[in-house]
C-alpha cells in the first residue's frame, strides 16, 4: 500500500515542478513588462519635461514619480497644470511679443496693436513662419520702395568684393533666415535707444583738437539716421572725433532726428544747405572745414563695430609709412540691423591689400576707409565730375601717386545692399563710370 502511495507520488512531481516553473516564467514575463513600462514611462516623462519645461528631468523627480505611473494624459494634465509651466508659458509669451514688436518695428517702422500682436503669437511655436508673413505682406510690399527692403534682387546673383563666388538667391534668403532666429535670441541688442538723451552727460570738445573727422552726406536718410547715430555715439573714441553731418537739402525730416543729438554732443555738426548737392561736393566741403589729423567717411545706412574707429586710428599711428586702411566689411540686407547680428549671419567680403595693379579689379577701399588729411594736399579732393565712383578714382589717383594701402585683419563695418543706394541701385552711375577710370589708369600703367 506504502509503495503504491510513493510510487503516486513520485509521478505528481514532475507536473508538479512544471507548474512551478510555469508560475517563475510568467512572474520573470510580468516583472519585466512592467520594467519596460516603467522606462517608457520616464523615457516620456523626461520628454515632457524638455519640450514643456526646457529642461532635464532630475533623479529627485524621478524617485517622486517612482510608484505613480500616471496615464499619458494625466501626466501632460499634470504638468500643464503646474506653476513652472504657466511660468515658462509666461516667459514664451513675453519672448514671443518682444520678437513681434521688433518684426513690426524693423519691417513695417511702426509699433503694432494688441489685436496684431496676439494674432501673431498664435503661430509663436514658429517663428520663421511669422517672419515669412511680414515679408510677403501689403503693407510690408507697400513700403518696399520706401522703407527698408526690395526683394527684387533676390532673383539675380550678384558678386561679393573680393570673390569671384556669386552669392545666390538662396543664401540671402538663409541671410534672412539665419537673422530672424538670433533677433529671437537677441531682441534685447536690436534697441538703439538705451538711454534717454535727456539723461546722457553733455560735453563740450574743442573741434581743433579732435583727432578724427567723420564726413557723412545725407539726403533721404531718414529711416537710418537715429540707428546711425546712436552707433556713432557708442565708438570707443567718439570723444576724440567730429561727426559732421551734411544735409544736402534733403526732403525729409532728418533735422529733427538729430536735434536732441546736437543738443547732447558739441563734437557733432549738422550743416543743412539750402540747395542738393551730390555725395562727393558734400564730402569735399566736410574735409576742407576739418582740422584733425584723420579722416574716414560713414554711410547713414551702414553701421560700425564699436571700436572700428580705435582700431583704424591705431593701425596708421603704429604704421606711419600707410597712408589708408580699411577692412572687409559684412554685408546686411536689413537696413538698422545690429552689427552682432549682421557678423553672426557671416556674408562678408574677401578684399586684397590694395595697390595700384588690384585696384583696377577690386576697389578695395571701397567702404568706410581712414585716410590721412594730408593725403589731400598730396593729390587733392574727390573729382565731383563722378557721380557714384569718385572715391574709387580718389584711391587709385593715390596708388599712382605712390600712397600705400593697409587692410586691418577683421572686419569692424556693415554694409547695408541698399536696393536705393547710390552704388547699389539698379541704374547706378557707376556703371558707366568705373570702366571710364579703369580705362584712364591702366593707359597710365603702360
Amino acid at each position: 500500500m506504502i509503495k503504491k502511495m510513493i510510487k503516486k507520488i513520485a509521478i505528481r512531481i514532475p507536473s508538479i515542478k512544471h507548474i512551478v516553473e510555469e508560475k517563475n516564467a510568467l512572474k520573470q514575463e510580468q516583472d519585466q513588462l512592467l520594467a519596460r513600462r516603467e522606462v517608457e514611462y520616464y523615457e516620456y516623462l523626461a520628454c515632457l519635461y524638455k519640450y514643456l519645461l526646457n529642461r532635464e528631468l532630475e533623479e529627485v523627480e524621478i524617485k517622486s514619480n517612482r510608484y505613480s505611473l500616471e496615464s499619458p494624459s494625466q501626466l501632460l494634465n499634470k504638468l500643464l497644470e503646474s506653476e513652472e509651466y504657466q511660468v515658462k508659458l509666461q516667459q514664451k509669451e513675453a519672448e514671443g511679443r518682444e520678437y513681434i514688436i521688433c518684426l513690426y518695428k524693423y519691417l513695417l517702422n511702426r509699433e503694432p496693436a494688441e489685436a496684431d500682436v496676439t494674432y501673431h503669437l498664435l503661430s509663436i511655436d514658429n517663428p520663421l513662419k511669422i517672419f515669412k508673413r511680414f515679408i510677403e505682406s501689403q503693407e510690408y510690399q507697400a513700403k518696399q520702395e520706401s522703407y527698408k527692403l526690395d526683394l527684387s534682387f533676390l532673383g539675380v546673383a550678384f558678386y561679393i568684393l573680393g570673390d569671384s563666388k556669386p552669392i545666390s538667391a538662396n543664401t540671402v534668403f538663409q541671410w534672412y533666415r539665419t537673422a530672424a532666429e538670433l533677433l529671437i535670441k537677441q531682441n534685447n541688442q536690436t534697441r538703439f535707444l538705451r538711454i534717454e538723451l535727456n539723461e546722457r552727460q553733455q560735453f563740450s570738445r574743442q573741434l581743433d583738437k579732435v583727432s578724427l573727422t567723420i564726413v557723412t552726406s545725407l539726403y533721404k536718410g531718414e529711416k537710418y539716421l537715429q540707428a546711425f547715430l546712436e552707433n556713432m555715439i557708442s565708438q570707443t573714441i567718439f570723444a576724440d572725433c567730429q561727426l559732421f553731418i551734411v544735409d544736402a537739402n534733403s526732403p525729409e525730416s532728418e533735422s529733427e532726428i538729430a536735434r536732441p543729438y546736437l543738443k547732447a554732443y558739441s563734437n557733432i555738426k549738422y550743416l543743412r544747405l539750402s540747395q542738393k548737392i551730390d555725395i562727393y561736393e558734400a564730402w569735399n566741403l566736410a574735409i576742407k572745414a576739418s582740422k584733425s589729423e584723420f579722416i574716414t567717411n560713414a554711410n547713414a545706412d551702414d553701421l560700425h563695430r564699436k571700436d572700428a574707429f580705435e582700431l583704424k586710428i591705431k593701425a596708421l599711428r603704429d604704421n606711419p609709412e600707410i597712408d589708408v586702411v580699411y577692412s572687409d566689411v559684412y554685408y546686411s540686407f536689413l537696413a538698422n540691423m545690429p552689427f552682432e547680428i549682421v557678423e553672426r549671419c557671416g556674408i562678408k567680403t574677401n578684399l586684397p591689400t590694395a595697390n595700384k595693379y588690384n585696384l583696377l579689379e577690386v576697389n578695395s577701399p571701397h567702404n568706410s576707409p581712414m585716410w590721412r588729411r594730408k593725403l589731400h594736399d598730396k593729390i587733392g579732393y574727390f573729382d565731383t565730375t563722378y557721380k557714384s565712383a569718385a572715391d574709387y578714382e580718389f584711391w587709385l589717383r593715390a596708388a599712382f601717386a605712390g600712397s600705400a594701402f593697409l587692410k586691418i585683419p577683421e572686419p569692424v563695418v556693415v554694409y547695408y545692399q541698399n536696393p536705393q543706394g547710390m552704388s547699389s541701385k539698379k541704374k547706378t552711375p557707376s556703371l558707366v563710370e568705373i570702366p571710364q577710370i579703369i580705362a584712364k589708369y591702366s593707359s597710365l600703367l603702360q
